[in-house]
């Protein structure tokens, strides 16, 4: 029989597999590097992302803390405008007071009674004047008590004044709560 020596064979065999396991191997360590690489890259990528969202954020915030920071002094300027809105509003309702407060003494005042002073102190008025009898002045006092925009009449002082035998004065200080009832209906 012939001998045939397989050894170079093997052994050049064995070089291919080791050549192919050697290719393989560095493939797989390529592959494995491209995948690190990607996965790094992916992973910056993200975070720039990230810290770009986050740096919006912070933006965001800072322009809300700035805004934030005008509350105080828009609340202040806010409730100044509504003092000055109620203040006009108050303003707005008393105008016609005094004008309502003229027309009431026609009713009020019958003939022989002469009104001499008048002095207002918020919705306290106080009257001083005269009277040519006690029927005059009883019926100033019927007609204030009757009136339904007056309250608490009070008759504070009467001074008679004798001029004449036939005649007399009368003098007298009273003072009232005035109510508009129009201001009441608004």
């Amino acid at each position: 029989m012939i001998q045939i020596n397989l050894l170079p064979w093997r052994e050049w065999q064995q070089h291919n597999h080791q050549q192919r396991f050697k290719a393989l191997l560095l493939g797989a360590a390529m592959v494995c590097a491209a995948g690190v690489y990607g996965v790094v890259n992916y992973i910056g990528t993200q975070k720039n992302v990230q810290e770009q969202r986050n740096a919006a954020f912070q933006q965001e915030i800072r322009m809300l803390d700035y805004r934030l920071a005008k509350v105080p002094a828009l609340n202040q300027q806010r409730s100044e405008l509504l003092r000055r809105v109620e203040v006009i509003n108050n303003i707005q309702l008393q105008r016609n007071q005094v004008t309502a407060l003229l027309n009431l003494f026609p009713e009020l005042v019958p003939e022989g009674v002469y009104l001499e002073q008048l002095s207002v102190n918020g919705a306290r008025i106080e009257l001083r004047g005269q009277a040519d009898g006690n029927a005059q002045l009883a019926r100033f006092l019927a007609n204030g008590e009757s009136h339904p925009n007056m309250r608490n009449l009070i008759m504070h002082s009467i001074i008679t004044e004798q001029q004449t035998a036939a005649s007399q004065r009368i003098a007298f200080r009273s003072s009232f709560e005035w109510v508009n009832t129009v201001q009441g209906e608004q």
